[in-house]
């Protein structure tokens, strides 16, 4: 799995990852992320996994997700669309 896409926008960061996936990759992926931009403390963060490929279930897709709500207090928003996920992102 790669990072394909990593921007800091001015409200909000973006993830886009693509290629093949498991879940222990991708969590471990989200946390070294986490840990570069903690000073930055994003309060918006958009994940993109729609290009992810391989063993990465809807269900983990939910599950990192969550977990990275749940870790820093945030709403979470699962959608299969990319426009209609930031203009949630960015009306809350």
């Amino acid at each position: 799995m790669k990072t394909s896409y990593l921007k800091l926008h001015p409200d909000y960061l973006e993830i886009s990852f693509s290629g093949n996936s498991n879940f222990n990759d991708l969590s471990e992926l989200l946390d070294q992320i986490a840990k570069k931009f903690k000073k930055k403390n994003p309060k918006r963060i958009l994940i993109d996994l729609l290009n992810a490929r391989g063993s990465l279930s809807n269900t983990d897709r939910f599950k990192i997700g969550e977990n990275t709500a749940v870790n820093r207090s945030v709403n979470l928003l699962v959608i299969s669309d990319r426009k209609d996920g930031l203009d949630w992102l960015l009306e809350n």
